[in-house]
């Protein structure tokens, strides 16, 4: 029998209870408190759980010392190391679509991760993320106006004589190999960690983490070659035009904001610091997460609403009935608010609000804002001309067409077998027909008499033909000013 450990005089601890510990996901730090606790233990107990404890200590300082020496891995060998910090319980299991154990915030992350399409599902769970002390003389930061900047987050990693960066988990490379024959780093890859964040996975490369000073939750994209458990992605570790884009984007929706143009449907969450290496230019992003959570709301992911409607006991027709045109609706929504459109409007980015009665409400949150582009001639219309100009002087794509397409939001929405892919793509008239709707319901706050062009907008082509025609360009200009105050 392994004999019983007094920690501190208190709990009851067993031999093999505490080596578990060392066979879980551990970051360097927790390595090596766990090795010298281990190494303590071992002063006190039997000859043979020493040498158990002992050995088990030394094989934790040999994995801190390569974890900072040797060179990391990509292909097979990094989907090998990635995989292992999935193979343990999750905490808190369930099977449960809705789990009254979890606050809103805590709902939203446990479907993102466990509702999500099968291929990059993982547990719901915190872990400990890996940060390091990285020195200011080698940091740059971007970030959206300080008077726009939410209290807490420049603060959670701007110390005075370090910036916090944190590591991604999953990322198992230290470079970026380019076809021009360099590389672009992963900054601090390979650099020991000084302390740990309370952090969960997402659906994506972003991470969840808990600000240790404010306790604000955000969301932070880092760098990694695997976004998912299973597939690598390397070109993902290049976050340096990233770094650029996002709060570009995210200083032109929140200076719209601030001047009252948001739409009570309509959430974003964009982009509004962003923290890079000087040399690479390569980093991460972050956003405030309390932008569109609350706790009289379900907050859900578009990619669990085939689990939704099995749930609900919702017919997949009644379903897509219902969220097709609320997906239509918003992407008019930002285009007639901010002149923009989503490049990548599927389930993970579109998050459909749900009441106390679990209904689905017809507010949406749109994420990933960084991956949008100006209509050129809607925005400039409007009375966003500056930032268009602006967007085409730098390089930025600027669109010279309604891209909004209904085949971007459904992709893997027949993951669990609710939908099929046909029926899917059957929608769209429901979805083009909601957006030509918004269009015109936004344009006749400035001219009712507008309505009547409606008729003749039988398609997205017809309406675009319009809104670049003379008059439509004189309808949007009209409304960019009465309505937007631009």
């Amino acid at each position: 029998m392994p004999s019983p450990l007094s920690s501190h005089g208190a709990q009851v601890v067993n031999i093999n209870e505490l080596l578990q510990k060392a066979e879980q996901p551990l970051s360097v730090t927790e390595k090596k408190t766990l090795a010298d606790q281990f190494c303590h233990v071992a002063k006190n107990v039997s000859a043979e759980e020493a040498q158990r404890l002992t050995a088990t200590a030394n094989n934790l300082y040999k994995q801190m010392t390569s974890s900072v020496t040797q060179p990391k891995a990509g292909g097979t060998a990094g989907a090998q190391m990635v995989a292992a910090q999935f193979n343990t319980k999750p905490v808190n299991a369930s099977s449960d679509f809705f789990r009254s154990d979890l606050n809103p915030f805590q709902q939203w992350l446990y479907w993102e991760t466990s509702a999500s399409f099968k291929e990059v599902r993982r547990p719901y769970r915190v872990i400990s993320m890996d940060v390091v002390h990285a020195p200011k003389s080698a940091v740059a930061f971007r970030g959206v106006n300080a008077n726009q900047m939410p209290s807490g987050i420049l603060e959670t990693f701007q110390k005075n004589d370090h910036v916090m960066w944190p590591k991604h988990p999953n990322n198992t490379l230290s470079a970026l190999p380019t076809h021009l024959g360099k590389s672009i780093p992963i900054p601090y890859a390979d650099s020991a960690a000084n302390e740990t964040w309370k952090a969960w996975h997402t659906a994506s490369r972003s991470m969840i983490i808990e600000s240790p000073d404010s306790k604000k939750l955000l969301s932070v994209k880092l760098p990694t070659n695997f976004p998912t458990p299973h597939a690598e992605e390397a070109h993902k570790t290049n976050l340096v035009n990233h770094t650029d884009i996002a709060i570009r984007r995210g200083d032109h929706l929140i200076k719209a904001n601030a001047r009252g143009i948001a739409h009570p449907e309509l959430t974003l969450q964009p982009d509004v610091l962003a923290v890079y290496d000087k040399d690479s230019k390569n980093g991460f992003t972050v956003r405030d997460i309390s932008s569109f959570i609350d706790d009289e709301h379900f907050y859900m992911p578009g990619f669990a609403l085939p689990l939704y409607g099995a749930e609900m006991k919702i017919s997949s027709d009644e379903l897509l009935g219902k969220i097709a045109p609320i997906w239509g609706r918003s992407k008019a929504l930002l285009l007639m608010r901010y002149g923009m459109y989503l490049k990548s409007p599927h389930g993970q980015n579109t998050v459909f609000q749900l009441d106390q009665t679990r209904q689905i409400t017809g507010h949406v949150t749109l994420r990933d804002l960084s991956d949008t582009s100006f209509v050129g001639p809607v925005a400039s219309a409007l009375g966003y001309r500056n930032a268009v100009n602006a967007d085409q002087a730098d390089g930025y794509t600027v669109g010279n067409k309604i891209e909004q397409d209904w085949s971007l939001s459904i992709p893997g929405l027949d993951h669990n077998g609710y939908f099929n892919y046909s029926q899917l793509a059957d929608a769209k008239g429901a979805h083009d027909q909601a957006f030509i709707d918004t269009v015109f319901e936004e344009l006749s706050k400035a001219n009712p008499s507008i309505q009547s062009k409606k008729m003749a907008c039988a398609s997205l082509s017809d309406l675009q033909n319009f809104l670049f025609s003379d008059e439509g360009q004189i309808a949007l200009e009209n409304y960019g000013k009465s309505v937007l105050g631009l």
